[in-house]
């Protein structure tokens, strides 16, 4: 089975995209819509990816309602405390424990993920351990 995480923050003022607050005129609302714009962009990709089980690991926990509106059918996983590093590894582990033998991860800030970009992450992982995709950051 293959599973496709998306490592997700409701678009929460104060809570998503906090950086931007207060530079060339961001607000905490204008922060909301544009990550919640990204997320739905993301998760539109993630859900053409054929034959993938979809599973979004959300934070925080009391914003299940906003994710199951996003994602009907989706897995919904509340993210673990602690680093991002404990955060990543819980997401994986939960997936390879459902079943899953590849799994493909990404981040809710890539409105421009192609669905392909994620279909060849997964038939890359048929012959290796983990592939990393292109970042420019």
């Amino acid at each position: 089975m293959r599973a496709l995480i998306v490592i997700a923050k409701a678009p929460l003022a104060g809570f998503a995209k906090t950086r931007l607050i207060g530079h060339g005129g961001w607000t905490a609302d204008s922060d909301c819509r544009l990550a919640d714009a990204f997320l739905r962009d993301t998760v539109s990709a993630c859900k053409r990816v054929a034959v993938a089980r979809l599973q979004i690991c959300f934070a925080p926990a009391a914003a299940a309602g906003y994710f199951s509106e996003l994602a009907p059918g989706a897995r919904l996983v509340p993210q673990v405390e602690g680093d991002l590093g404990a955060r990543l590894s819980a997401a994986f582990d939960s997936v390879f424990a459902g079943g899953a033998d590849r799994v493909v991860l990404i981040g809710m800030d890539t409105p421009h993920v192609e669905p392909a970009r994620l279909e060849a992450a997964f038939d890359l992982l048929a012959h290796a351990e983990c592939v990393l995709g292109p970042a420019a950051d």
